[in-house]
């Protein structure tokens, strides 16, 4: 579940005014979202804008099941009809997860369960440097522990055509064993990597004594209503998921699903609380505009969640920070199995927008993430709209 860095983002004063619009052209929000969508090539698109705690405007655009992409695996079929993306339909929302999956953690802290100081030692001994790694750590990036996305043994089943297979069966005991050492000092740096999520994850459910997607449900899903926010894989209504595509080179467009009729199994599910949830934009956006309005949160642990290490790397305990156009703005991009999300908000102004698009762009050798993403191309085009409207 990778980590999107939006470059374009950091031209957006040129591209937009500052302050937020009194209210939502929503023509014009529906205009944008289809050229954006149209100019990315993305199959589909969905997106969600709120204003001081309402959803202002929603919007879907394009396909989320484009029969004419080429099956990720040889062999794996086609589906035989188009489906149009609607504002019900689910996505993977990729990394953005790691936001779900720290205000789990953080509920906890809250309760007493466990500490920010607390040692993986103490859930999880037999990890490696297990006694030298904090949960605060985990949530910053900074234990230093090497991406379990990037192992062979996870790769070769799920990066090349020729081997690609959505249906193994990954357990989260599996990933957890598959963590190495330490790259180095543990708190000393800061390296982005999965590892750490899947370790909150197992994490949370012993401090919180139940499964992950339990604990989602009782900090975040009931509170706020959020009935399209799943962290699960085999109980996903599929009538409703977007199949994701990886596009090379801007030219193939692959199907991650091959064929099958089931969700793939290294993209959704509890197994990965890097990167596993599945929502609409709508559910993202509140999730994101209730976060930042202390809903969920205490103020003194959302100002430690939203505290980031540096300018240099503004990232706080499973939130991104972006500062352009006038504003600050917390959230997370992420990208993965075909997928590209981004949702940020601005609590001063009181606005977010979500985005989601079942499309991952890769080089023409299907290896490199191309620096941009559908998301994050459709996400500026909307901010422009809006902040014009």
């Amino acid at each position: 579940m990778r980590r999107l860095i939006i470059a374009a983002l950091a031209t957006l004063p040129l591209l937009v005014q500052t302050g937020a619009a009194a209210a939502a052209d929503t023509q014009a929000l529906d205009r944008a979202l289809d050229r954006a969508r149209a100019r990315a090539k993305a199959p589909g698109v969905t997106a969600a804008v709120m204003q001081d705690g309402r959803v202002v405007w929603s919007g879907a655009s394009g396909l989320a099941v484009q029969p004419a992409a080429e099956p990720m695996r040889p062999g794996g079929g086609r589906p035989t009809t188009s489906v149009q993306v609607t504002d019900a339909t689910l996505m993977s929302v990729a990394s953005l997860t790691k936001s779900y999956t720290a205000t789990v953690v953080l509920k906890l802290v809250e309760q007493g369960r466990l500490r920010l100081d607390d040692r993986v030692a103490r859930f999880l001994p037999h990890v490696p440097a297990a006694r030298r790694v904090t949960v605060r750590q985990l949530l910053g990036h900074t234990a230093g522990y090497p991406d379990v996305e990037y192992d062979p043994a996870i790769t070769r089943f799920t990066q090349r055509r020729d081997t690609y297979d959505p249906t193994i069966p990954w357990t989260r005991e599996q990933m957890v064993g598959m963590t190495r050492a330490p790259a180095f000092t543990p708190g000393s740096r800061f390296h982005y990597s999965n590892t750490n999520y899947l370790l909150l994850g197992s994490i949370a459910e012993r401090a919180g004594g139940a499964p992950l997607a339990a604990l989602l449900d009782r900090f975040v899903a009931r509170p706020l209503r959020a009935r399209d926010t799943l962290l699960t894989r085999t109980g996903l209504p599929l009538d409703r998921v977007a199949h994701g595509y990886y596009r090379l080179g801007r030219q193939l467009l692959l199907d991650t699903w091959s064929g099958h009729r089931a969700a793939p199994s290294h993209i959704f599910g509890a197994t990965w609380p890097a990167g596993g949830i599945s929502a609409t934009a709508i559910d993202a956006a509140r999730f994101s505009d209730a976060l930042q309005r202390g809903r969920l949160l205490r103020p003194a642990t959302l100002r430690a969640m939203t505290r980031v290490r540096s300018r240099a790397t503004p990232y706080g305990l499973g939130l991104e920070r972006y500062g352009f156009a006038g504003g600050t703005w917390y959230g997370h991009s992420g990208g993965d199995g075909g997928y590209t999300s981004l949702t940020l908000t601005d609590p001063r102004a009181g606005v977010t927008i979500a985005v989601m698009s079942n499309q991952f762009e890769l080089d023409a050798a299907g290896v490199t993430p191309s620096p941009g993403s559908s998301a994050g191309d459709v996400w500026l085009a909307l901010l422009d709209a809006y902040r014009r409207g």
